[in-house]
């Protein structure tokens, strides 16, 4: 959570369906961040792409985040703070399982 909130911070952190589906057809996300309760549907046009994904959060707590209401798709952009984002977001997935 605190990776994400760093990468926010250094402006990498895109939310919304439509400007996250915009930066991936450019190349531009590091990884993407569902929300744990986001509906199907957007999950799998989103995840097409090669890029590592995750669902720890709910919406509410993405939001709070991000600093938006209810986010459900979130992007990291590519950049410094996305690496660290990557290697924090997969030692919090080997935690949860």
């Amino acid at each position: 959570i605190e990776a994400l909130s760093m990468a926010r911070k250094g402006g990498l952190v895109i939310a919304g369906f439509e400007k996250v589906e915009e930066a991936l057809k450019k190349g531009e996300v590091a990884a993407l961040v569902h929300a744990s309760d986001a509906g199907e549907d957007g999950k799998k046009k989103l995840s097409r792409h090669e890029v590592p994904i995750y669902d720890f959060l709910s919406r509410e707590a993405l939001g709070n985040v991000v600093g938006r209401e209810n986010a459900v798709h979130v992007a990291v952009l590519k950049g410094d703070a996305a690496a660290f984002f990557i290697n924090e977001a997969r030692r919090f997935a080997l935690f949860l399982d």
